[in-house]
């Protein structure tokens, strides 16, 4: 298993990944809104220049993850739901 942060500026590439040694991947974090479905497009994202927008990173990361996804399908992957800067998470 290993841990993808898609987080506070944080980036990975599908071409980092060695899905080969893996069976998991876990990505975090994942906000949900109001209808249940995941959603980033208000998500605050700190050191992230400010004409990077949400939306650009989880645009970007959903990429990346579909990459990964084609050349290792044998990988499960589990989306963390929440994190410290998620609303209602860390009350």
């Amino acid at each position: 298993m290993t841990y993808l942060p898609a987080w506070n500026g944080r980036e990975w590439t599908a071409q980092e990944i060695q899905g080969n040694k893996l069976t998991h991947l876990l990505l975090s974090f994942a906000r949900i809104d109001n209808e249940f479905r995941i959603s980033d497009r208000d998500v605050r994202i700190k050191n992230v220049p400010d004409t990077v927008s949400a939306q650009m990173v989880a645009d970007k990361t959903w990429l990346e993850l579909k990459k990964v996804r084609k050349k290792y399908p044998h990988l499960k992957v589990i989306i963390a739901v929440g994190g410290w800067e998620g609303e209602g998470f860390s009350d």
